[in-house]
């Protein structure tokens, strides 16, 4: 079964609040650094409750929200 998507918009989320300074700099291990840079597009699926009267807009808004307090 092959399944097309379209998106109808991008957005980068970020932290809700900024890291503590004790954070801001990781250093990675040498076999780490050896490692070549992936990046890996991702894609988030959420079913859209039926119980709630949020338009489009509002959804997004709160799964954006959700995901920056994640982050933090």
């Amino acid at each position: 079964m092959k399944l097309e998507v379209e998106a109808i918009s991008q957005d980068t989320v970020k932290p809700s609040f900024p890291s503590p300074p004790h954070l801001h700099h990781y250093q990675l291990s040498f076999v780490d650094q050896l490692q070549p840079l992936v990046f890996m597009p991702l894609v988030h699926f959420y079913p859209k409750y039926s119980d709630t009267n949020l338009t489009n807009i509002e959804q997004s808004d709160r799964i954006k929200k959700s995901l920056s307090d994640a982050l933090t």
